[in-house]
């Protein structure tokens, strides 16, 4: 990710504000009852597909496979999760990664919007990223998969 999260998606910031509120984690837990199509068209709306058509497939079953992990998840981790992700920064720790570090970014991401991929980039010294035209969740699909497979093989 970046050094905190900073969505470009206006519903994903409402989602996130509320969820910081106590008691909306609690109310939210009814969503684990709700058909899983539901949940998935929420999440198509949020970060709708923008590749090929040939590569949709990709892009439901990862969504699919991120629905049903979260799904998982105790409320009471939820709001550790949210609290993590809503007052953490993690420029210095970022700073001190030495590792070889490709960063994928999605042109079109409203989670994680492309300039946060820029800004993780100075802070990884031994980076590289790629852009993309999909979202957050189409990336793998697009031409610059291969560029993932090109890097992985140096």
């Amino acid at each position: 990710t970046c050094p905190r999260l900073e969505p470009k998606s206006v519903g994903f910031k409402i989602l996130i504000d509320l969820a910081k509120k106590k008691g909306f984690l609690n109310a939210l837990g009814v969503v684990k009852f709700l058909p899983k199509r539901l949940l998935f068209s929420f999440c198509e709306a949020i970060s709708p597909f923008k590749g090929k058509l040939e590569d949709k497939l990709i892009y439901i079953y990862a969504m699919k496979k991120n629905i049903e992990y979260i799904m998982n998840i105790p409320i009471s981790k939820e709001r550790e999760i949210v609290d993590f992700i809503t007052k953490t920064d993690n420029t210095e720790l970022l700073k001190s990664i030495k590792n070889k570090t490709l960063i994928s970014a999605g042109l079109n991401d409203p989670i994680m919007p492309q300039y946060l991929s820029h800004k993780l980039h100075e802070l990884l010294t031994n980076s590289r990223v790629i852009v993309n035209h999909g979202g957050h969740m189409d990336i793998i699909a697009e031409p610059g998969f291969k560029d993932m497979e090109s890097f992985l093989a140096e």
